[in-house]
């Protein structure tokens, strides 16, 4: 954990961004409870965090450090990718996101596609891009919260960029990347032929032309 999450918390909800939090599923240490529990406010002077339960409709008023004792994973939906931790702190520039989404076609457990860069970052020499993963998993008809649980139908995925390749952990993540200009091969591979639709997006700043091999 960060020594800093707690800015990073408050700086992410101050510019927009969806915050909630998870607890561990009890009976499985690996698994958590399919509810989020969202955020609703966050004081920056005494560092409390108001969160709001959505089953019992409570909202509970904890410090940071009760927070933190209570909750075991923080989820951040950033509305603006400019929030992303791994960009925090980097000029790429003020011009608007150009996105890009593809369905992925994983009938043969494999997706390629290729991404031409061509242009560069206003501070360096490279050229940042975002791949974003999404698995769309349907709730449970049967379930009365009617809450999607993700971690029981997640797919293993295995995203590689160039050289660097990530084993996918949770129903939606998002890489940043930075590659000097030209042409990359983008992969997503798969062991499983069953699953619901997964999605690709790739975002960035900067020009750039993605297409899917033959």
């Amino acid at each position: 954990m960060p020594d800093n999450l707690f800015d990073i918390m408050l700086t992410s909800f101050q510019n927009g961004s969806d915050l909630c939090c998870i607890k561990k599923d009890p009976r499985d240490t690996e698994k958590y409870h399919s509810c989020c529990i969202n955020i609703m406010k966050i004081e920056e002077d005494n560092r409390k965090i108001w969160v709001l339960d959505p089953q019992s409709q409570d909202c509970n008023v904890w410090t940071y450090e009760e927070f933190i004792n209570e909750y075991h994973r923080l989820d951040m939906c950033h509305k603006n990718l400019d929030n992303l931790s791994g960009l925090q702190g980097r000029n790429i520039g003020s011009s608007p996101w150009v996105s890009q989404t593809f369905c992925l076609e994983l009938e043969n457990l494999c997706d390629e596609f290729t991404i031409e860069l061509n242009d560069t970052d206003d501070d360096q020499e490279g050229c940042t891009f975002v791949v974003e993963l999404v698995q769309k998993i349907k709730p449970d008809d049967e379930d009365k919260l009617n809450c999607i649980k993700p971690w029981d139908a997640l797919v293993d995925l295995e995203l590689k960029v160039g050289d660097e390749e990530f084993a996918t952990k949770y129903p939606q993540e998002t890489h940043c990347f930075t590659m000097q200009p030209g042409t990359s091969d983008i992969r997503v591979t798969t062991d499983t032929e069953e699953h619901g639709s997964i999605y690709m997006r790739i975002s960035s700043k900067r020009k750039y032309e993605v297409k899917r091999k033959e």
